[in-house]
Parts: C-alpha cells; structure tokens; sequence
C-alpha cells in the first residue's frame, strides 16, 4: 500500500452501517425523518439524526452517516441535543465535507462538534459525513440529536448519479457502474466506506479492502482516492489511483474510505472494490 505524505482531513472517528436511503421530506407537509441507527447513507433533503441521546454511549462505537441530496449545494446543521465528553482516542463527533467547485477539484472542510446550537459549514458541501466514535473510555457520555436541511442550488460538477454506500458486513463487493459492460458517467462523487464489523472497534480484526480496474479515463482525469481512518490521526490520504493502477490492496484495523470522482469525457468502466476481514 501506497503511503502519500498528504492528509485528507483531520477527522475523529467513524464507521457504520449498511446503506440506507430515507425518503425525501421536502414536499410540504411531510415530516422530516428521525433516522436512530449507527451510521447510514442519507438522501432526504432534511432529516434528523438520533443516536443514543438519552442514554449512555457504548465502548468502540463506530458511526458514519453519509448526507447526499442531489439538490443540495450544502446544508444546515442545528444540534439539538449533545451529552458527549469529547476526548481524543475516546469520544469524537466531527462533520466533513466534500466539495467539487470545477471539474475534478476536490475541496474539504472539517468541523468538531462540542456543543449544542448551529454548525457553521462551507457555502460548498456537496457531500456530507457525519461520524462519530468512542474508545475504551466513555465516561458515562451520552449520545446526540442533529437535524439537518440541505441549501438547494446548482452542482454542475456532481452528477446527480454518483453513488453512495457504507458497509459493515463481514464481507462484501461493489461493481461500479454496477453493469460492468457499460460506462460510469462524467462528473461523479461517489463515496464507499468500509466500517468495521457491525461498527464495533477491534485492533485484533484486520479490515482488507481490495480494488480491481475494469479501465479508468486517461491522464488521471478520472480517479480514486482511497483514505485509511485512525482516531489521533483523521482521515489519511493514500496515493490516488489513476488508469494504470489496476490492483491495489489496502489494510487497516479501524475504517478504509474510497472517493471516485470522474471528469470529463469519455469515460472507462469503473472498478470493483471487495472488502473481507484476516
């Protein structure tokens, strides 16, 4: 595996579950969503999000919940209730986002949540994560309630096919574009994210993430960035994979991130991602 001296972002804890899509709430009249697993894939323009906040959090918890609507240029956060002890390598919740502000520019911004009230975030986030961990050490902290409502506008530079997952099954495989016989599209952000084995930390259990090229645009306009998760140090960004690396095997003991994000045409045929567990 090949380590880059860069840093994606600095970003404390994470991990989750299946994907899950919420349906939109925008129409008038319908309430916003309430979602109360740990971690997910998110799609409606407003929802809120409850993990534990009445009760006591429990040991190496991994969380990621993944906010995607496809007319979103950002969001609002608003942090109703907050009764974690954040400490590093113990209790983390921090919000990140992705932006693409011109074709395959990538943008990041990180914020740490400590308080109640509302989150400032960029004027741009076309994608974002919330994630929240906990170690050996809770103290007796207890969870959080957010809601969240997306700023609709443009994004000219996300395709609003982009795909989205979390995992955190003993094993899985994604095919991406899912019909490998036919092109991904131009101008994608897509997100997948392998969390540990039903979001529960263990530095004994190795999480391997395997990625094998169909065929990717020439001249690394189109390209995957895979990150590896670690609570003291963030997301760190490994050396991106353009068209001639066709096989690449990453390992970590916590959480391993893939980010695809595609240029202008013509485009390849994607690629195939596996994860397991040594």
């Amino acid at each position: 595996m090949k380590l880059s001296i860069s840093t994606f972002l600095i970003i404390l804890g994470t991990v989750a579950v299946p994907s899950f899509a919420l349906p939109n709430s925008a129409k008038e009249g319908v309430p916003s969503p309430t979602y109360v697993d740990c971690g997910g894939v998110l799609n409606a323009t407003s929802a809120t999000i409850s993990h534990k906040a009445n009760a006591t959090i429990s040991q190496n918890e991994r969380c990621v919940w993944t906010l995607r609507s496809t007319t979103a240029v950002s969001y609002t956060l608003n942090v109703q209730s907050f009764g974690l002890k954040p400490e590093v390598d113990n209790v983390g919740l921090r919000v990140t986002c992705i932006a693409i502000t011109e074709s395959s520019i990538r943008n990041y911004s990180d914020v740490q949540i400590s308080e109640t009230g509302t989150v400032s975030l960029e004027p741009i986030c076309h994608v974002l994560f919330l994630t929240f961990y906990t170690g050996g050490n809770v103290e007796n902290s207890q969870g959080f309630s957010i809601t969240y409502t997306e700023i609709p506008g443009p994004s000219p530079f996300v395709a609003a096919t982009s795909k989205h997952y979390v995992f955190n099954t003993a094993q899985s495989n994604v095919y991406h574009p899912p019909d490998i016989q036919q092109p991904y599209t131009n101008y994608e952000l897509s997100t997948f994210i392998f969390a540990p084995l039903n979001n529960s930390y263990n530095p004994e259990r190795q999480l391997v993430v395997t990625y094998v090229e169909n065929s990717l645009g020439t001249e690394c306009k189109d390209y995957v960035v895979p990150l590896t998760f670690g609570p003291s140090s963030g997301w760190t960004e490994l050396n991106r994979l353009c068209e001639e690396d066709t096989f690449e095997q990453f390992d970590s003991d916590d959480m391993i991130m893939m980010i695809f994000i595609s240029g202008d045409p013509p485009a390849g045929r994607g690629f195939v991602l596996g994860s397991s567990y040594d």
